[in-house]
């Protein structure tokens, strides 16, 4: 009777040992899942602000060509929304632009919004300012940056 054993006493230790290796990768999975899903999140806000900047810097160089005049802009995109001071370009979800009726399928919008000339500027057209932003549809702004354009260097050859 003496190599008999008491029922429990290494079982016990090896439900324990279990247990906390159990808890140890729960742990340590949590933490990775989190890890993960934040950095899904923040590739998608990159993936977001670089097609934002390139799309606003089309914009921009396209404003810049046209000597800051709107209706000049507006002929380099065909499927743009020009209205008197607003130059609008939807885009869906994919960044893939849309036309102006299919409003209801955007993601996304670009716009310049041409400022007022002020005061002594008003008659010269010396200086045209425009306000450029990338904005989803439910009014976050995305990225967003001013324009400033002396039409006087934009002549064309023929005309110095």
């Amino acid at each position: 009777m003496r190599f008999r054993r008491t029922s429990g006493g290494k079982s016990g230790l090896f439900l324990l040992e279990m247990t906390l290796v159990v808890f140890f990768f729960a742990l340590t999975s949590a933490v990775y899942v989190r890890v993960f899903a934040s950095a899904q999140r923040i590739g998608r806000e990159s993936k977001t602000l670089t097609e934002a900047t390139l799309i606003a810097q089309n914009l921009a160089e396209a404003w810049y060509a046209a000597g800051g005049e709107l209706t000049e802009t507006a002929e380099r995109f065909a499927l743009c929304d020009a209205e008197d001071e607003l130059l609008t370009l939807y885009y869906d979800s994919t960044w893939k632009a849309l036309p102006a009726d299919r409003l209801a399928a955007a993601s996304y919008l670009a716009y310049i919004r041409q400022q007022p000339a002020s005061g002594e500027d008003a008659g010269k057209g010396e200086l045209r300012t425009a306000e450029l932003k990338v904005t989803s549809v439910q009014g976050d702004v995305v990225y967003e940056l001013p324009l400033v354009c002396y039409p006087e260097a934009h002549t064309k050859e023929g005309e110095r």
